[in-house]
C-alpha cells in the first residue's frame, strides 16, 4: 500500500513538472498571467519593510483592484537581505513569510474577494532602489494556491481552492520614500 501511494505521488509530481516546463497555459490553473496597469513600490510602509504593489482595475469603474503585491518583512520567513540582488526563495507559509508573494482580488477599502499565495516559482530581483530610483526584477514559473483564515485568523490553503499561474512577470518601478497613495 504504502509502495503505491509513493508511486503515484511520483506521477503526479511528475506531471505536474512536467506541465511546469510547458510553455502553454497550465490545465489545472483557475486563472493565467497577470498584466498590472499600476506599480507602486515603497520603503517604511506601515506593516512591511518593503512592498511592490502591482494593480489591474477589476471593473470599469475602477472601484475594485486586484493587486500581486510582493511584502518583505524583516522579523519573519526567508526574506531577502534589502539592497541584495539575486533569486530568491518564495516562503511558502503564509502565517510566516519573510518573503511574501500574494494576489488579492477585487479589492475595494482594504476588504477582497479572494486570496491566493505563492506557493512555488522563480524570484529574483535585478535591483533594489531608494527614493526615485529604480527597483526590478522578476517572477517566473509562479503558481498561486487560493487561501483563506481560519476560526483562529491564521491563512491555510483552500483544499478545493482555486489557482493562478504566473509564467512571466517583469516588474520595474520608481520606488516612493514612504507608503503614500495619495
Amino acid at each position: 500500500m504504502k509502495k503505491s501511494c509513493l508511486c503515484c505521488l511520483a506521477l503526479i509530481i511528475g506531471l505536474l513538472v512536467a506541465s511546469c516546463n510547458n510553455k502553454e497555459p497550465k490545465s489545472y490553473c483557475t486563472y493565467n498571467g497577470f498584466e498590472p496597469e499600476t506599480k507602486l513600490a515603497f520603503w517604511d510602509h506601515p506593516w512591511y519593510d518593503f512592498i511592490l504593489m502591482s494593480g489591474i482595475p477589476s471593473n470599469s469603474n475602477n472601484e475594485a483592484v486586484t493587486y500581486l503585491d510582493m511584502q518583505f518583512y524583516k522579523d519573519y520567513g526567508s526574506r531577502p537581505k534589502l539592497g541584495k540582488t539575486g533569486k530568491f526563495t518564495i516562503d511558502v507559509d503564509p502565517n510566516n513569510c519573510g518573503t511574501c508573494l500574494v494576489i488579492s482580488t477585487n479589492c475595494v477599502a482594504g476588504i477582497c474577494k479572494e486570496l491566493y499565495f505563492a506557493g512555488e516559482g522563480d524570484f529574483e530581483i535585478d535591483k533594489w532602489g531608494n527614493k526615485g530610483e529604480t527597483f526590478s526584477g522578476s517572477l517566473k514559473n509562479a503558481v498561486f494556491f487560493q487561501i483563506e483564515p481560519d476560526e483562529n485568523g491564521y491563512y491555510r490553503y483552500m483544499d478545493e481552492g482555486k489557482i493562478w499561474c504566473v509564467d512571466d512577470y517583469v516588474f520595474e518601478t520608481t520606488v516612493q520614500s514612504v507608503y503614500d497613495i495619495n
